[in-house]
């Protein structure tokens, strides 16, 4: 499984870093901070423990200051988000659960972060797929 956390600064998220190579449950974590956030106050847990949830996951990070948020995206598979400008058209995007996707079924689901209800997550994504061409499926 996946995790993200987000701190409430970015010294927080930078001491998470020195978490790499820690383990949790027999599983050894790696920690990297999530290039897509524009604060530094994300990182991406990979390599976590597939029945642990956010609460465990929110404690085990709670050492390297204050988490605002955290979650694990236990797909088994490749994993994407997407966010649409509308609420409207990420509900309208949910439909699309169950379509085909080069030869993967794909589980869509809205992300359990967001809060203003436009943002995806696509699960069992062919491995190989690229940005653009996961845009181009909604």
């Amino acid at each position: 499984a996946v995790g993200e956390v987000r701190f409430a600064d970015a010294t927080a998220a930078e001491q998470a870093l020195l978490l790499t190579g820690s383990e949790l449950d027999g599983c050894v974590l790696s920690v990297e901070v999530d290039q897509r956030s524009k604060d530094g106050t994300r990182v991406i847990v990979r390599n976590v423990p597939d029945r642990l949830d956010w609460q465990r996951l929110k404690s085990f990070f709670g050492g390297c200051g204050a988490v605002k948020y955290a979650d694990v995206w236990t797909c088994t598979s490749a994993t994407g988000l997407v966010r649409f400008d509308t609420a409207e058209e990420a509900q309208a995007a949910l439909a699309l659960d169950g379509s085909v996707l080069e030869g993967h079924e794909v589980a869509i689901k809205l992300h359990a972060g967001s809060k203003d209800r436009t943002k995806i997550q696509v699960c069992n994504l062919p491995p190989h797929l690229e940005w653009q061409e996961l845009k181009d499926f909604f």
